[in-house]
């Protein structure tokens, strides 16, 4: 008895903050569905319910009904029967003093009006719903923003003759879509078959990487934003190239590198199929966007719009007060403009862009058939039912899927203009590479295999040249372990440029190089240093720029497919266009040649990767990042005899391990002491430990 006549008296001193009466069963039902206090419980309720997948739609439904028990939300998703909420006693008292709570520490108007138009919806059985609404606002923008929401870039060997050999005519295209795309949509670049120069050399991976790096680069934007501090990136760049290039005007160096942010599009994907006769690269269109946008849950304006989530996407906070989905603690709903369209292209549930089963499984992995229908995965994953694809006169569509096709004719757009060495990164590299040390060492390697416990940077010029025949490596990926930290990703490159121009000096002439490097998800810091400038980064092509700043010729590239590896990159519940992602399943194997004649390289090499973690979750490895012995393997062709084999960033030492194996001379550098251990006794040798060279 005691503890209803508390109940009540809660319940009295919570509705003291309204001027309007709510009917206590709904207003417990918002508190909670506000509180989701019993969401673990509706999870639960939704994996024994349901053996299929629900999307994102399907399931705020369910939850709405979970709460408010409006049959409505069922019958919009075919569903007959879900459980509802059950509280207890004890559970009411808990939400009403969370209730009370907040509104004390809160500003308590804005939840309690954003209660009460949560109530008129829920009393009048309305279901807020404004995606017809909302969608209709934004057709109508589309209209006078942009031309299309996808374009298509087919290019083969034949386009390559046409222009002379000569790429500048696919930058011209880059520059010239840019403003007729629609913002947040994609550019894609299809390759098919491999591209062959004038001398018949293979250059296919030459030209995408600088497509790759012409994209992230060519609009250089150079009007305030708050979050980019110049000054301070201009230091921080001073600072470290004055550790590394002595009696240069490296500030001037930073100066001009900063003088703009560098933007365009954002690199997402690359996609090869199984034979390399089809490449396609995805890049995404983010340009700074300040218009207002209607907000999904009430359609008003009354917002602010100073959060990034990524580099130049702008999201809002809705400061209407009668918004019905404000948070528990009075916060106003965070929207941007891409999701917002894209969840309500969701709720519109068109077949047309439902990916089913067939379509998902043939482009699960970012390694496809090559025998599969590229277009069809590209108009049906980036684009909608009803929008405009703009697509090269040689695209050959079969099927557009209830999507608009446009055939490109040059819009003539000259606001664009910049060539690829005039690129502020290229520019800075170029630099940059000229002030690299050219000594020449005197110190002879004495046995087959040495291992020393040095940073391969600073020792490298100390060998003596013409030793080295070939060279393998991993190199440390940009912040993406314990050992490989830098502030930016600027910073990393100038290291690595540094120490690829060393390899070079000391490498045979007509020596090969073979690097292996995957693309990975960081924040790049280079402009912004917080989780905006988090992104899908290319260090494999950016990694090919400071390889040919350092005097290496691109030769190709073998792909290493890892197989099935695991990622939640394509664990949506939403198989919708806009949603479904490939899970990126390959690295880079470049191989670079001192010298420009080459062999044709290009292929894909099925390796599985080492299992370095056991069913206890223990690395039994030692080492987080090893690479397996067959990977070695690939550089077999290229090894010169009677020359060493080197790896300037030796590990666990399985370069080393393959050359004793083989009997083959081999020299590996590895600053991490334990590394230098573990890799010691890996190869089986006594190692010292006083980082002196360990010899054979």
């Amino acid at each position: 008895m005691q503890g209803k006549e508390n109940l009540e008296n809660k319940i009295q001193a919570a509705k003291k903050y309204f001027n309007t009466q709510i009917e206590t069963k709904y207003f417990f039902d918002i508190l909670f569905e506000m509180n989701r206090y019993f969401d673990k419980q509706f999870v639960v309720s939704l994996h024994s319910q349901f053996n299929k997948k629900i999307n994102q739609n399907e399931r705020n439904l369910l939850r709405k009904y979970y709460y408010y028990g409006i049959k409505n939300y069922l019958y919009l998703i075919n569903v007959d029967y879900f459980p509802q909420y059950a509280a207890t006693e004890a559970d009411k008292s808990q939400v009403l003093n969370a209730f009370i709570e907040r509104c004390k520490n809160y500003d308590s108007s804005k939840i309690v009006n954003s209660i009460i138009e949560r109530y008129s919806l829920v009393k009048e059985n309305k279901i807020a719903d404004n995606s017809k609404k909302w969608l209709s606002w934004f057709e109508q923008k589309r209209k006078t923003t942009s031309d299309f929401s996808l374009f298509i870039y087919d290019y083969e060997q034949a386009d390559f003759e046409q222009s002379n050999y000569n790429i500048s005519n696919i930058f011209k295209v880059i520059a010239d879509i840019y403003d007729h795309l629609e913002n947040y949509r994609h550019f894609i670049f299809k390759l098919h078959g491999k591209l062959f120069n004038n001398e018949h050399e293979d250059v296919t991976w030459q030209v995408l990487y600088k497509i790759g790096i012409y994209c992230e680069n060519f609009i250089q934007y150079r009007k305030p934003f708050l979050p980019f501090k110049k000054q301070k990136s201009i230091d921080k760049l001073t600072s470290f190239l004055d550790e590394r290039f002595l009696e240069n005007d490296n500030n001037t160096l930073a100066q001009d590198f900063f003088s703009s942010i560098s933007t365009g599009f954002k690199f997402e994907d690359c996609f090869v199929s199984d034979n390399q006769d089809d490449i396609i690269l995805i890049m995404k269109k983010i340009k700074l966007d300040t218009s207002a946008i209607p907000c999904p849950a009430c359609m008003t304006t009354i917002q602010n719009g100073n959060s990034f989530p990524e580099l130049f996407l702008r999201s809002y906070e809705c400061k209407n007060p009668a918004c019905p989905e404000r948070s528990k603690s009075g916060r106003g709903k965070r929207f941007d403009e891409f999701g917002t369209y894209r969840y309500f292209k969701l709720v519109e549930n068109d077949s047309q862009n439902q990916i089913d089963n067939d379509l998902y499984s043939k482009w699960r992995r970012d390694i496809f058939s090559h025998n599969a229908d590229i277009y069809e995965m590209l108009i049906r994953y980036y684009a909608w039912s009803g929008e405009s694809i703009c697509c090269s006169k040689n695209c050959s569509i079969k099927n557009a899927h209830n999507r608009k096709i446009i055939i490109y004719h040059s819009f003539e757009t000259t606001q664009y203009n910049t060539n690829f060495e005039e690129l502020p990164i290229v520019e800075l590299f170029s630099k940059l590479s000229f002030l690299c040390k050219n000594t020449r060492g005197t110190k002879k390697l004495q046995k087959n295999i040495e291992i020393l416990n040095e940073n391969s940077t600073e020792n490298l010029r100390l060998l003596k040249a013409g030793q080295i025949g070939s060279a393998i490596t991993s190199p440390p990926y940009y912040n993406a372990r314990e050992y490989s930290k830098w502030q930016n990703m600027i910073l990393y490159f100038v290291d690595m440029l540094i120490n690829a121009k060393g390899v070079y000096q000391i490498l045979c002439n007509d020596g090969y190089y073979l690097y292996n490097i995957g693309d990975i998800v960081a924040s790049d810091n280079i402009y912004v240093e917080s989780n905006m400038s988090k992104k899908r980064l290319m260090l494999g092509f950016y990694s090919c720029l400071i390889f040919e700043k350092a005097g290496f010729n691109l030769c190709g590239n073998i792909i290493w497919d890892k197989g099935e590896v695991q990622s939640k990159r394509n664990s949506t519940m939403n198989r919708n266009s806009g949603y479904v992602k490939c899970i990126n399943c390959y690295e880079h194997i470049f191989v670079f040649r001192k010298g420009k004649e080459s062999k044709i390289v290009s292929s894909v090499q099925h390796i599985t990767p080492v299992i370095k973690i056991n069913a206890k979750g223990e690395n039994t490895y030692k080492h987080t990042a090893p690479y397996p012995m067959e990977l070695v393997n690939l550089i077999t062709p290229f090894v010169l005899k009677d020359k060493y084999v080197l790896d300037p960033f030796l590990g666990s030492g399985t370069t080393l391990k393959w050359c004793k194996k083989n009997n083959l001379k081999g020299v590996g550098f590895e600053l991490n002491k334990e590394y230098f251990e573990l890799a010691s006794n890996n190869i089986d040798c006594n190692a010292t430990k006083d980082g002196q060279p360990t010899l054979f």
